[in-house]
């Protein structure tokens, strides 16, 4: 994820949230530079596959195949009233897509990424995509919590 402004890039293996628990977010969400939808919430998640069974399944997102290289976009507890009604819906999409979320309320929010977070007091836009990098993860049977056998 691109956080322009400041010129920073962050990195998430599970799922990006942008969100805030005091203040109603307005965001205007672009896919590959056109306009998606306008969420008014309290945030969204993007998640990846492997993100797919955390913080995205309680947003009732779709649990998703290993094999697939998909991202999700769900809203975080959307507001919907008679002049505005979002998706909210999950939205799965093909993980080379670039999703720009942009707001003034983004002030009053945080972005947490994995386990991590930070404030966007000075950030008006955030581009999240798919990074080139690649990360192995290694299966120790003695470490798992549930026997497949």
């Amino acid at each position: 994820m691109d956080l322009p402004q400041v010129n920073e890039t962050l990195y998430a293996l599970n799922e990006v949230r942008i969100e805030s628990l005091a203040k109603t977010l307005i965001l205007d969400i672009s896919i590959d530079d056109e306009f998606f939808e306008s969420s008014q919430g309290s945030g969204i998640c993007v998640s990846t596959q492997s993100g797919s069974t955390a913080v995205n399944r309680a947003l009732k997102g779709a649990v998703v195949d290993p094999g697939l290289k998909v991202l999700q976009l769900c809203e975080i507890m959307p507001i919907s009233h008679k002049n505005h009604h979002s998706l909210k819906n999950p939205y799965i999409m093909n993980d080379n897509r670039k999703i720009s979320v942009r707001g003034d309320t983004l002030a009053y929010a945080h972005v947490c990424y994995d386990h991590l977070e930070r404030d966007l007091k000075s950030i008006s836009e955030i581009i999240i995509h798919s990074s080139t990098k690649k990360s192995t993860i290694c299966e120790i049977p003695y470490l798992l919590l549930f026997n497949k056998t």
